[in-house]
């Protein structure tokens, strides 16, 4: 057999929210394709960490911070000298907040890391990629943006305004080749150091509430999520832009009784 084809080779990429669970495994699936990476965080020892395994540079940011974004890119292209690859993953899951539960600070800082920030990325990306002849953004939404669920309020309306901000730039930018299209994870064991796995962070009860009536009846791993940005940020899905994958094992549909994360 021949020598395998790296499938990322020759394309450079920024990474948000790179430091742990979902955004540290497509930081070093990226890489180990051939990717060269910029990816962010705001903990210096996570950074670090990965970048001592994947090679890939570290910009210690904050996805939540105005200026943040700017000082990103603008270290990147420094760095890499274009941008082919956006990926949108920086998150937070806030408190477990409805309708009666106003609160102003977990809301503000939910539309300014799942929302402002995707926009803000995009926004200085477009240019770059414009220039080169197209590029590939990959935002990171969730199961929550789809349907109700057990979840928070902020949360959940600001990962559905990102499946809606994913086909608007869709729609907009692929008269620049440049193709947008979202993920939405399920129940994700998040293994990678400096992520809490499921049960910790929603309670074992509903995680295997959640799994018993998923199609298939497992949480779902890190690296299948980075499997499909790596797919949606290669050239093997150049006809590919304005879509969401659900990443799910049928939580959506594999029951009748809504129930979410």
């Amino acid at each position: 057999m021949g020598a395998s084809i790296s499938r990322l080779a020759n394309k450079t990429a920024i990474v948000t929210g790179g430091t742990s669970g979902i955004g540290r495994q497509i930081v070093e699936t990226f890489c180990a394709e051939g990717a060269r990476v910029v990816f962010t965080g705001r903990d210096l020892d996570r950074g670090r960490a990965v970048t001592d395994k994947t090679g890939a540079i570290f910009v210690n940011a904050d996805a939540a911070a105005l200026d943040d974004p700017a000082r990103v890119v603008t270290a990147a292209a420094d760095a890499l000298g274009t941008i082919d690859i956006l990926v949108n993953n920086a998150g937070t899951h806030g408190p477990p907040l409805g309708i009666e539960n106003f609160s102003i600070a977990p809301f503000d800082d939910g539309i300014a890391v799942h929302l402002r920030s995707p926009w803000q990325f995009m926004s200085l990306c477009v240019p770059l990629m414009r220039k080169s002849g197209g590029g590939s953004i990959v935002n990171i939404s969730s199961i929550a943006g789809h349907r109700v669920c057990v979840s928070s309020l902020p949360y959940a309306i600001s990962k559905a305004a990102v499946l809606h901000l994913t086909r608007y730039a869709a729609t907009e930018l692929g008269k620049d080749k440049i193709r947008v299209n979202s993920i939405s994870p399920g129940l994700i064991a998040m293994t990678k150091k400096g992520q809490q796995p499921a049960d910790a962070m929603f309670g074992l009860d509903l995680v295997m509430k959640v799994i018993s009536r998923q199609a298939l009846r497992q949480a779902g791993r890190v690296i299948d999520v980075a499997q499909m940005a790596l797919y949606l940020a290669s050239d093997e899905s150049a006809f590919v832009t304005g879509s969401d994958f659900v990443i799910d094992g049928g939580t959506l549909w594999g029951s009748p009784d809504p129930i979410g994360i």
